[in-house]
């Protein structure tokens, strides 16, 4: 929504800036010519815009009439928290979980992501053997990138560093949890 009203702020200011300092007063039959087109061309982008923003509305709309009236916290609209753990919850219908049959995996980002790979490998194929699925390993970028996969549904499981936790529990419905081993 922010990114479309920038948009429209955007064009308004260029197009005026265009339209009234161009011409420096002074106008033949070619300018007004191109002034009229210009103007055209102004209320065209007017017009998209404000298509784009009722477009907007209706998405922000439809996903607060789709979401399911329960707590949240400090949890995106589609998590819930019913059990006021201030960690996302299953969604009531079983429908609604997922099951890959590949999960996918990431760890923190870090300088080059690419070299984890094999330090994970025993992890990977101990996740694969419990699950009795196919685990891959994914190298992130950023912690953005981690985050977006894991709200988006590309990323399963993931090793978020001790900042991105709070982001992670609130925008992508990720279920920390620690282990703590005496080997």
């Amino acid at each position: 929504m922010l990114i479309l009203i920038f948009y429209y702020v955007l064009i308004n200011v260029s197009v005026r800036k265009i339209l009234f300092n161009k011409f420096n007063g002074r106008f033949t039959k070619n300018r007004i010519k191109k002034r009229i087109a210009e103007r055209n061309m102004q209320t065209t982008f007017k017009k998209i815009t404000k298509l784009l923003l009722l477009i907007g509305v209706f998405c922000t709309a439809a996903n607060f009439l789709h979401a399911e009236d329960c707590n949240r916290g400090t949890l995106d609209m589609q998590y819930c928290d019913r059990n006021m753990d201030q960690v996302a919850d299953l969604p009531l219908d079983p429908n609604d979980w997922i099951d890959p049959s590949t999960i996918i995996f990431a760890y923190t980002p870090v300088e080059d992501p690419a070299v984890y790979a094999n330090v994970w490998k025993p992890f990977v194929t101990h996740l694969e053997e419990a699950t009795d699925r196919k685990v891959v390993f994914f190298p992130v970028e950023s912690n953005a990138a981690q985050v977006e996969a894991m709200r988006s549904g590309r990323l399963h499981v993931a090793g978020f560093n001790t900042g991105s936790n709070p982001l992670a529990v609130s925008c992508a419905g990720f279920s920390p949890f620690a282990n703590s081993s005496l080997e």
